[in-house]
């Protein structure tokens, strides 16, 4: 079992895909650095937020339209290079853009899933 780490940050985005330029101006060096100076050994970064959008390429969801960089995958590289963990988060509940989709619900019981 891995030792939990001692300085945990939950990186806690949630993007409307109606937000222009986003990751537009990250610098994945800058971002991991500022991490380590504030001693961060762990930090939950975002693949998949409320609104459904995704912040790396995906076959299976929908990246944040505005999104042209892999917001997620540089952030673990970068981070991992240093020694930082990046848990990811998805948020697996209903989200903006299913229920935008399926406004009557999905029900997978009835689609054989």
């Amino acid at each position: 079992m891995r030792e939990l780490r001692f300085r945990q940050i939950h990186l806690d985005y949630h993007t409307s895909p109606l937000i222009e330029d986003v990751g537009q101006d990250f610098d994945a060096e800058e971002f991991a650095q500022t991490l380590k100076n504030a001693s961060v050994n762990s930090v939950t970064c975002f693949a998949k937020c409320h609104h459904g959008m995704s912040y790396y390429p995906t076959k299976v969801g929908v990246m944040h339209p505005h999104l042209k960089i892999d917001l997620l995958g540089q952030m673990v590289e970068t981070c991992h290079g240093i020694g930082i963990r990046v848990p990811a988060y998805i948020s697996v509940g209903v989200d903006n853009y299913m229920g935008e989709r399926h406004p009557n619900g999905f029900n997978a019981t009835k689609r054989g899933i």
